[in-house]
């Protein structure tokens, strides 16, 4: 072995590099590290790795071209504030989001270990998520009929399910039905249920609303690892399903597909036509909601199905039954109807 230079010293991007890595919790659920009070402490996605890693290569190269003599991170953390002050002038000028400077804020506030209380800690622009263009109104998908067909189907994210989708990962209502039967007989029974059954109740629990399905799509390894049978929607359910029976158990359905496709194609929109597709297949016209609860304090009739935004979008009303089927067939929970409004509903 050589001996170690004594005159090299880490730049200032291979310092922070260091500190994220050294924060890698890869693996381990993000709930568990907040309930344990460690996620100040960790990053448990590869995603979110390599996000801050880039600003913190962006705040690095800044730091090289306006402060060269600083070298360490000691040093460097007074600059931040500046260093966010100059990116917050590209935002208003609009050559920035809202969402990437708060992206870029949490990537220097984790790697400096900069705490919400903290007097350095630098308060980003609010999100108004009216403002939001990526992905939308634009034209969705790939460009390739039968994938795009496939995700405004089902729902699926693109290269994290759509790509990753193997023959076999199809089920029927009826094995879902007879699935939560059999896991919540043996949970009422008081038998010890593994980790993987009680995600599999879950999973059963959400689909069987939608009893007017015959056709599912198993996601085994969804958003936050969650599983979910998805619905299988649209004008083009047959070839759906016939394309993920026609493949081979442990084959991938796109295997002939670059992954290229998959990183680079429209997924968002395709998610919202599919979001749209079953919104409208469940929710009534506000007009025709049915009045059927009374106000409290003035007596007056109230349709509870009814949900009203407030906010950015005050005005805006739509069927929470609708609502909720939506969210349940993307995969989010029930609290989160918003979400669905805020991220989906500009293809209602």
């Amino acid at each position: 072995m050589g001996k170690p230079n004594p005159k090299y010293h880490k730049t200032l991007f291979e310092q922070m590099r260091d500190v994220l890595v050294s924060k890698q919790r890869f693996g381990v659920s993000r709930a568990f590290l907040k309930r344990n009070g460690l996620d100040k402490d960790a990053i448990s996605s590869v995603n979110t790795y390599r996000t801050y890693l880039k600003w913190a290569q962006y705040f690095a190269r800044y730091m090289a071209e306006h402060h060269p003599e600083i070298t360490t991170m000691k040093k460097a953390r007074k600059y931040i504030r500046e260093y966010l002050e100059f990116r917050l002038e590209n935002y208003k000028t609009g050559m920035l989001s809202a969402a990437t400077i708060k992206t870029e804020t949490s990537a220097l506030n984790k790697i400096f270990g900069i705490c919400p209380d903290d007097p350095e800690y630098f308060k980003t622009p609010k999100m108004d998520r009216v403002d939001i263009k990526r992905s939308r109104n634009v034209v969705p998908g790939s460009g390739i009929e039968e994938l795009d067909n496939f995700g405004r189907g089902t729902g699926l994210r693109t290269h994290k399910e759509l790509e990753v989708l193997h023959g076999g990962d199809y089920i029927a209502y009826t094995d879902i039905r007879n699935e939560y039967d059999t896991l919540l007989k043996k949970k009422n029974s008081g038998e010890p249920m593994t980790r993987e059954e009680h995600d599999h109740l879950a999973a059963a629990s959400a689909a069987l609303q939608f009893d007017d399905k015959e056709h599912f799509v198993v996601v085994r390894n969804g958003k936050g690892g969650k599983r979910r049978y998805a619905p299988v929607v649209g004008d083009h359910v047959d070839e759906i399903v016939a394309k993920i029976k026609n493949t081979h158990d442990g084959q991938r359905v796109f295997g002939n597909i670059p992954h290229s496709v998959f990183a680079s194609m429209n997924e968002h929109a395709l998610r919202a036509e599919y979001a749209a597709i079953i919104y409208h297949e469940y929710a009534l016209p506000i007009e025709d909601l049915p009045k059927d609860s009374t106000n409290d304090g003035t007596g007056h009739l109230y349709a509870s199905r009814l949900y009203s935004c407030r906010g950015s979008f005050a005005g805006r009303k739509y069927d929470k039954v609708g609502l909720l089927r939506v969210s349940a067939a993307l995969g989010h929970g029930d609290k989160r109807l918003f979400d669905v409004v805020a991220h989906y509903s500009y293809k209602f």
